[in-house]
This record gives structure tokens, C-alpha cells and sequence, in this order.
């Protein structure tokens, strides 16, 4: 749902945001229970869509954003 209908919606619900620096391009989902999903944005208006690319434990991500 967050990744689909409220792809460009800010909502409680949905923890994500566009990743900055050299990550920039990259946006991050927060999945419960400790689990991070990267991902972009393809496409156009109105057929934008996501696509992931890793799902990672927290510990993962933050390894991996150090690096990025």
C-alpha cells in the first residue's frame, strides 16, 4: 500500500522518505519489525511506480548507507 497508492502520500502510516548525499535517489521504507526496504521511483506521470531493490535488517541498512 505504501509502495502503490500512497507512493507520493506523506502518512503516518507509510515511514519513508527520499535518502540524501550520495544516496540521493534512493528512498527508504521502514518495514515492521526492523526491516528497511530500498527502493526508486521509474517512470512518468501518471505511470510512476516503485521499484525495490534490497530489503535489509536495520543493522543492514545502516552498514550499507555508510557506504552508499
Amino acid at each position: 500500500m505504501c509502495l502503490e497508492e500512497y507512493l507520493f502520500v506523506n502518512i503516518n502510516l507509510c515511514n519513508k522518505h527520499e535518502l540524501k548525499g550520495n544516496c540521493k535517489g534512493y528512498w527508504r521504507l521502514h518495514i515492521p519489525y526492523n526491516y528497511v526496504a530500498i527502493y526508486v521511483i521509474e517512470g512518468t506521470k501518471p505511470d510512476r511506480h516503485a521499484i525495490v531493490l534490497k530489503i535489509m535488517t536495520e543493522k543492514e541498512y545502516h552498514n550499507w548507507i555508510k557506504s552508499c
